[in-house]
């Protein structure tokens, strides 16, 4: 349920840079300093910061892909398929080229 919520935050019109910036960070750092007790959440969460990752803020992005780090880091074996490290990497690599 909360995951919907997510997204109407993370897309909701009028949200500011710092909005997304700051909701991105904090769930990322939260995840990162949870560590295993997050894996529940990294399959629900990935998504969500995948499509984070596409935002025209470079804060925003790097953000996202931190957040995306932790989730595989934490993920255990939820996150260990290769279609999931294949679009982290794609996301991660567009996000340097473009810096």
């Amino acid at each position: 349920m909360y995951h919907k919520n997510l997204n109407k935050t993370f897309q909701k019109p009028g949200s500011t840079t710092a909005d997304k910036s700051f909701a991105i960070g904090t769930i990322g750092e939260t995840l990162y300093e949870m560590g295993e007790a997050s894996a529940e959440f990294c399959e629900v969460l990935y998504p969500h910061f995948l499509n984070m990752t596409q935002d025209e803020d470079e804060e925003v992005c790097s953000n996202a892909v931190f957040g995306l780090g932790v989730i595989m880091a934490n993920g255990g074996q939820v996150m260990q398929p290769y279609p999931y490290l294949r679009s982290i990497l794609v996301a991660y690599l567009q996000l340097i080229v473009t810096v």
